[in-house]
């Protein structure tokens, strides 16, 4: 340990100061963060496809000062076929190198992504500018996808000190932008919501509930007050038949409940063909039919319109399988298997070499059902190419909700890189 001083004036070199001094200098009364002027000052915008722009700005960390004069474009890594992830905008301070720079830190696939963590160690010090979500399948960042966090002063912060003036204009433009997508993104979902329910009550559920509504509207005469006694004064409507003008008997005690667990147990028969119908469209979605209604409602907010993909690779079999040709024969031949799908496929490209299969369920001419396409470009010199068409709903072809099973002529053992899409 030692008392230090700054800065006096040297006497024949006896006071010599290095840069780290003059930083730590400033930082005792400039604070870390960026600068509050102009309101854009190193805010991240979308660009284009996956390109984001840092917007001209000052910030300081650590008593440097770095200082972007011009739009600074970051392309971000292709988003995943089916998972999510965040990728976070630092200001990076690198003792190491010694200068600040922009950078981009990619965040881990998951179905809950989180940002990555900030790293402050006596070699680097980062500030958060802004977090962006890369949505499965996404080609384009939008601004409704990318959270500021200049302001959040646990990440990044404004500079505080010599300056005093906050200009929130751009806060509260990012605001609106992002409550407009909000409103838009919740009422497509409630939407959604309507209508599947509307495909779930068929007449006689819909009928049924409507009646025990209706009835129980027209009933004024048993009404239990909080003490467990009945209220008086009422006429003598009837309740499935019976009158209640004092304590019902047994067998409309009976009655009554049995109405009230009828309520009950059609609204769980709502609730559970309501999650079925959801995750039989996407069966990743964390809901279950003991689920409250409000993660049901986020659930459908969730639901991906766009088509889904997911590639992978698998070893072809050394066991052959009977395959059915659309001309009717059929072929013992080796097969690709695979489990473990997130979602059941609509179309299959599975290739090795010079061997390409194509799974697709569409009618076409061809079959006037699903097929399997095999294709075995020839070799040079060799003339001749090897083409089948199986029928894709015969024989040994599986199509299942995360499973498949297509024949891949005679290639024994071979390494096939694979894509699906949903």
């Amino acid at each position: 340990m030692a008392v230090t001083s700054s800065f006096f004036g040297s006497i024949n070199g006896d006071r010599r100061y290095k840069p780290s001094d003059f930083a730590a200098f400033f930082a005792d009364f400039i604070g870390n963060g960026v600068y509050a002027k102009p309101s854009s000052g190193l805010q991240v915008f979308e660009k284009s496809n996956m390109t984001i722009t840092v917007k001209p700005g000052t910030g300081f960390i650590n008593g440097y000062r770095v200082n972007n004069d011009s739009d600074f474009d970051i392309t971000l890594a292709t988003a995943d076929g089916v998972l999510k992830r965040i990728d976070r905008i630092v200001l990076q301070w690198d003792n190491v190198q010694r200068k600040i720079n922009i950078v981009a830190k990619k965040g881990a696939f998951a179905s809950n992504p989180v940002a990555p963590s900030l790293e402050r160690s006596p070699d680097y010090y980062e500030l958060a500018l802004a977090d962006v979500l890369v949505s499965p399948g996404v080609t384009r960042i939008t601004q409704a996808n990318i959270t500021d966090q200049r302001l959040n002063n646990a990440l990044c912060g404004i500079v505080t000190g010599l300056i005093t003036q906050v200009d929130t204009t751009t806060l509260f433009n990012q605001y609106q932008s992002w409550f407009s997508s909000f409103s838009v993104e919740k009422a497509q979902a409630f939407t959604e919501w309507v209508s599947i329910l509307e495909g779930i009550l068929d007449e006689n559920v819909a009928g049924n509930l409507l009646n025990l509504i209706n009835e129980h509207k027209a009933d004024n005469t048993v009404h239990v007050k909080k003490d467990g006694t009945l209220q008086t004064g009422l006429n003598s409507e009837k309740v499935n038949g019976k009158t209640a003008l004092a304590v019902p008997a047994t067998t409309e005690k009976t009655d009554i409940i049995g109405m009230i667990n009828e309520v009950f147990q059609t609204g769980n028969n709502v609730k559970k063909n309501t999650v079925n119908a959801l995750l039989s469209k996407d069966s990743s979605l964390p809901i279950t039919s003991n689920s409250p209604w409000n993660n049901i409602i986020s659930a459908i907010g969730n639901l991906s319109n766009s088509a889904r993909t997911y590639s992978s690779t698998a070893t072809a079999s050394t066991t052959t399988r009977s395959f059915v040709y659309i001309g009717g024969s059929s072929l013992n031949v080796n097969y690709l298997s695979v489990s473990g799908l997130p979602f059941k496929p609509r179309y299959i490209i599975a290739y090795a070499g010079s061997t390409t299969v194509l799974y697709s369920e569409n009618r076409t001419y061809l079959y006037n059902g699903p097929y399997v396409a095999y294709f075995d470009v020839p070799s040079v010199g060799n003339t001749s190419a090897a083409n089948y068409a199986y029928k894709g709903d015969a024989g040994s072809v599986s199509i299942t909700n995360s499973s498949f099973v297509i024949p891949v002529g005679s290639k024994s053992g071979y390494t096939f890189e694979y894509t699906i899409v949903g």
